[in-house]
């Protein structure tokens, strides 16, 4: 037994961040010990005291309490303390007692903890172990940063998000017609920008009706917390002073969150609010709803010019809009202006640029249709050398080969992607109920004349109390006998109106004691998902929710297929954004759109010229809203004078509508339709996704995780658990763990129908977090087991380490792409033998037996001296890997970057759509790669040592 003495120097084994402790007094059968560091002490039993004696031997770096660093030549014991003869740097020999001895210091290096006898559980050690195996298959997936997101697994928004996320600097156009997911697809470019460290600061600007959409869908479907930015916030955050900047020095608001939405027409309104935004940097600009942005050759407008202003001093920019052939040419050309102001230049060479197009549209479309095409009509269109390559008769293997060589060639793919509804399948059908109701004596003053004129009387009932609306107005009453026709269904009601919407749901579950609940913008996020969680509940859910026009925002609810309008929105857009809470792809069935509205008002007018004008109940109209501005006055004077005749109204909308749809075909860009999803590319990256997220293999690892942190799970139901915090958790924090429990699933389906339970993937923050917290700690990074093998003398050590190798570089090199964190192993004898390939990681597992730490620290007593050299042993083995690791790791970047770098620089020479600054920014990364790959190091990250019993 080691001799006490106050004065010397001890570890403890569960508090190591303490720092080196010092003996403060021992009195009988227990000690104090006192650590500096922290200015704290601890009382132990001496026998049982969970500490380590520290004694540095020959060779070791020690340093004093001015932090001078020292090795030590020799080391002695007097009266039970140390004293130890060093070297400095200089040469200069010092002799220092262990009372000297920084106390700052955590012996938290592997072979550190080892010889002072903390070791660990093997559970853990094997768990380091797996996560650095876990980690290097993450790093080099073709899919990451796509694995996280709480989305179906659609083969169009993969392909988009993995050929755009995958680009230093996206700077491209998202126009895919409505309902197919154009904001889903820039938040998985967001999601694995960020996570690939390409951008760390993201700005997206959106109008105020999308805002909370916004908010809701990068939290609940990336797990992005961003913070939402209004006029009243960013005066708050100017005027609060913030701490370790001086008096006088200026704050912006817009440098203080990393990742941040503001409605564009907020940041317009207020002066001081734009020029801070201007003045901050970002990694990635997203505009939603582009193509309202205002420009034209002459003068652009306000809004434009912000944007643009942005753009101009940010690497990244993504657009989403609406079709190019919805929105207009000159539209079109004013946001790829903002991608490329290089490449888009002049409007006029632009549109000669399109009219020069039409030839090539037809002969596209000849050879998808698969009709005989001769190699003399293509070779005007294709390259001399290649085109000298084909056939004098195109077949059918030609035609592919052909259409890839024509969409790298006047393909937009590198700027622009937009999927149809034409080009998808499983799209549901939709069916109009219409119901028209008596307009109530309420909605009429005492003249007879109508009260509820234009816009104003789409929502009468926002006028009146509650109690006397519920009472007298008519779709009350066809609202409760359509629910109960439905009552085996599950039934989506929308009123623009929160209060509308509160107010229906009090009355039918207190009247009628309905099983319903409310979702509108007064409750927070965590209301929200409970109250859809409640809906989508199946067997205990509620029938009905009765959602307001903001809080529908981003939400769907495609496991219903009954939609009641229970009043007339006031443009196209939000109809169909209404529709879209249940017309997405995933939806199994017809979807009935019930549609109450009071004859002689203005709801009857507005909604025969959407149903019998635009057609735009029964079908997505992508051009609605334009087709609104265009008959805006017209509609607006027709609500206002209910006696007027509207039919030719609504023969000049059926007309507009027949002729922009006929224009939108004729102008279908079919190259660009190809490029948006190309297959099979795009049903590969599905598979790869799949592949990844095999629920068997997280559902081991993740279990073992939360032991291993002592989080304490129950079984919710087949692959989810409820986490809750526990006393005996080995930190203070485990990411994403709320106080009072969280529920997650590895279920997608589950997951994609129940806002309330965290779907969790390799990408979670809980399994990356807590993933980081390992590997940086020094959980598991020591341990010491027993090995009883026929031959194997009693007594003989082996020692096993694994390396992992590193480079301090930013993250948005993305090294860990070209240097893997597989761990690199070394199994030794105590004579320095390789038996690394004898003996696998595996069957070492199996064959050896964990070893309780008292014993493990009896035992490590005994064999320090051979043990310090076979660590010393280990480590210049290894050291003959580091140069050909690194010009493996060096091989393959050149090798990846190379390719693409030649790839764009053939694409430019055939195609204007590829951008220099793309070509420029892989050249210097590809450089900067190269250097920091030359300064990587092997780092020690688990060391077992292994005795024959």
């Amino acid at each position: 037994m080691v001799q006490v003495v106050v004065g010397q120097r001890w570890i403890s084994h569960s508090e190591a961040n303490l720092g080196l402790g010092m003996i403060q007094s021992v009195e009988g059968r227990r000690m104090e010990v006192f650590f500096p560091a922290v200015g704290e002490s601890r009382h132990y039993a001496i026998d049982n005291a969970p500490l380590s004696r520290i004694e540095y031997q020959p060779g070791d770096r020690i340093s004093d309490m001015e932090d001078n660093v020292y090795q030590v030549l020799q080391a002695e014991s007097l009266n039970g303390l140390m004293i130890y003869l060093c070297e400095d740097a200089a040469g200069e020999e010092h002799q220092l007692t262990e009372l000297q001895l920084n106390c700052y210091v955590q012996f938290n290096a592997p072979e550190k903890r080892l010889l002072s006898g903390q070791v660990d559980d093997e559970s853990r050690y094997q768990l380091r172990y797996q996560t650095f195996q876990h980690l290097a298959r993450l790093n080099h997936s073709s899919v990451q940063g796509l694995l996280g997101a709480r989305v179906e697994l659609l083969p169009h928004q993969l392909y988009i998000a993995h050929e755009v996320a995958k680009r230093q600097a996206p700077r491209v156009l998202l126009a895919d017609e409505v309902g197919l997911g154009k904001t889903i697809e820039a938040g998985m470019i967001i999601h694995q920008q960020i996570l690939t460290g390409r951008a760390q600061r993201v700005l997206i600007l959106v109008p105020d009706s999308l805002v909370h959409q916004w908010l809701v869908e990068m939290l609940r479907r990336f797990n992005l917390k961003f913070a939402l930015y209004d006029a009243e916030r960013v005066a708050a955050l100017v005027e609060q002073p913030i701490r370790d900047l001086d008096d006088d020095s200026e704050v912006n608001p817009f440098e203080l969150e990393q990742f941040i939405i503001a409605s564009l027409d907020s940041v317009l309104a207020h002066q001081e609010m734009q020029q801070h935004l201007q003045l901050a940097s970002w990694d990635l600009l997203v505009v939603d709803e582009a193509h309202h942005l205002h420009w034209t050759e002459q003068q652009a407008g306000a809004d434009y010019a912000l944007v643009e202003s942005v753009a101009e001093r940010t690497k990244g920019l993504l657009l989403l809009t609406a079709t190019p052939e919805q929105a207009g040419v000159d539209s079109h050309f004013a946001r790829l202006r903002l991608l490329d102001p290089n490449r888009y230049q002049s409007l006029s060479q632009f549109k000669q640029e399109l009219a020069e197009a039409s030839d090539q549209r037809l002969l596209i479309e000849r050879l998808l249709q698969e009709e005989p095409v001769a190699s003399a009509e293509l070779e005007p269109l294709l390259d001399p050398d290649w085109a000298l390559e084909l056939p004098a008769t195109v077949t059918t293997t030609d035609k592919q080969k052909i259409l890839d060589r024509l969409i790298d060639h006047y393909g937009n793919g590198r700027v622009m992607f937009r999927n149809t509804r034409k080009a998808m399948t499983n799209f549901p059908q939709r069916e109009l109920h219409c119901y028209p109701l008596p307009c109530p004596e309420i909605y009429r003053p005492e003249d007879d004349e109508p009260l509820n004129i234009a816009l104003a009387g789409l929502t009468p009932e926002s006028e009146l109390a509650s109690e006397v609306w519920l009472k007298r107005d008519p779709r009350v009453d066809w609202l409760e006998q359509t629910l109960q026709q439905l009552s085996a269904e599950k039934v989506l009601v929308i009123a623009h109106h929160a209060s509308t919407a509160i107010a229906l749901q009090q009355h039918f579950m207190r009247k009628h004691a309905l099983r319903c609940s409310s979702f509108h913008e007064g409750l927070s996020l965590v209301e929200r998902d409970r109250a859809a969680a409640y809906f989508a509940d199946r067997e205990e859910g509620a029938k009905v929710l009765f959602c307001s026009e903001i809080g529908s925002e981003g939400r769907n609810f495609q496991f219903a297929h009954h939609l009641i309008f229970f009043d007339i929105p006031s443009n196209p857009d939000l109809v169909e954004q209404r529709i879209g809470r249940l017309d997405r792809i995933g939806q199994s069935q017809t979807i009935n759109i019930h549609v109450p509205y009071l004859t002689e008002s203005s709801q009857h007018v507005l909604f025969r010229w959407y149903h019998e004008g635009l057609g735009i109940f029964e079908r997505s109209l992508s051009a609605g809203y334009s087709l609104y501005q265009q008959f805006e006055s017209e509609l607006l004077s027709a609500m206002n004078d209910l006696e007027s005749d509207l039919q030719p109204l609504l023969q000049r909308t059926q007309q507009s509508v027949q002729a922009l749809q006929e224009k939108q075909e004729q102008g279908r860009d079919q190259l660009l339709e190809l490029n948006s999803c190309r297959q099979p590319a795009a049903n590969e990256i599905v598979e790869a996704v799949i592949e990844q997220e095999r629920s068997d293999v997280l559902t081991t690892y993740f279990e073992q995780l939360l032991e291993a942190f002592g989080v304490e799970y129950d079984d919710h139901s087949a692959l989810s658990w409820v986490l809750r915090p526990s006393d005996h958790m080995t930190h203070s924090y485990f990411p994403g763990l709320k106080e009072d429990g969280t529920t997650v699933t590895l279920d997608r389906l589950k997951a994609l129908s129940r806002d309330d339970i965290e779907f969790l993937s390799w990408e979670h923050p809980m399994v990356l977090e807590s993933m980081e917290i390992l590997t940086k700690s020094d959980m598991g990074n020591a341990t010491v087991a027993t090995l009883s093998v026929k031959g194997l003398k009693p007594g003989t050590l082996l020692l096993e380490t694994f390396f992992t190798f590193e480079s301090i570089a930013p993250k948005s090199l993305q090294l860990n792409r070209y240097i893997s964190s597989e761990p690199v192993r070394r199994l030794i004898d105590s004579g320095g033998k390789d038996l690394s390939a004898v003996v696998s990681h595996a069957a070492l597992n199996q064959l050896s037996q964990p070893l309780k730490r008292k014993v493990a620290r009896q035992v490590l007593e005994q064999v320090k001296a051979p043990l310090s050299n076979m660590v010393e042993l280990s480590q210049q083995l290894i050291a003959d890997e580091i140069e050909p690791l690194k010009q493996q790791a060096k091989d393959k970047a050149t090798t990846i970057l190379m390719a693409e770098i030649e790839r764009l620089n053939y694409l430019k020479q055939i195609n204007s759509a590829v951008r220099e600054d793309e070509i420029v920014a892989l050249s210097e990364q590809l450089k900067d790669c190269l250097v920091h790959i030359d300064k990587a190091q092997l780092q020690l990250q688990g060391v077992k040592l292994v005795i024959a019993s």
